[in-house]
């Protein structure tokens, strides 16, 4: 078995609709060196039961569910569990540009110094994942505080 470079920590509640839009795209693209680990802060829409499924399925490598207080306290869950040299958060609304990540993967194991990586923000409505709108504030907030250090 191949070690595990990098680990998809995903948090998850009561958005099931969302969620199988990520997994069903994440699972399709998933490599042989990468684990997806799912933490469902426990659900009441049928989440537990899909998830259940695909961990049995072997679609995704951990699986926990059970009440937590945020977003945040789910995402340190994922992080104890994983396994990955590096980690990817991913919520269960995100939408994400897969050979980007593998683009900033290589990087990141090529270069030992950079220990966080972070992409453009955008959304899309449920009614149509294809309508992506990116925002620039993150790069734009990023450049002046390269240039000013302030935030």
């Amino acid at each position: 078995m191949s070690k595990t470079t990098l680990s998809y920590v995903i948090t998850t509640r009561n958005k099931l609709p969302f969620l199988k839009h990520v997994l069903d795209r994440l699972i399709d693209s998933l490599q042989t060196d990468e684990e997806i680990v799912v933490v469902d802060g426990a659900s009441s829409d049928g989440t537990a039961d899909y998830l259940s499924g695909l961990h049995h399925e072997g679609k995704i490598q951990q699986f926990l569910s059970e009440p937590d207080q945020c977003e945040g306290h789910g995402f340190n869950k994922g992080c104890f569990l994983a396994k990955g040299d590096l980690i990817k958060l991913i919520t269960d609304d995100d939408f994400f540009n897969y050979p980007a990540i593998q683009d900033c993967k290589k990087f990141m194991l090529e270069h030992k110094d950079v220990d966080v990586m972070i992409g453009h923000v955008c959304t899309a409505p449920i009614e149509n994942f294809n309508e992506i709108v990116c925002e620039e504030v993150t790069e734009t907030k990023f450049k002046r505080w390269l240039v000013t250090g302030e935030c």
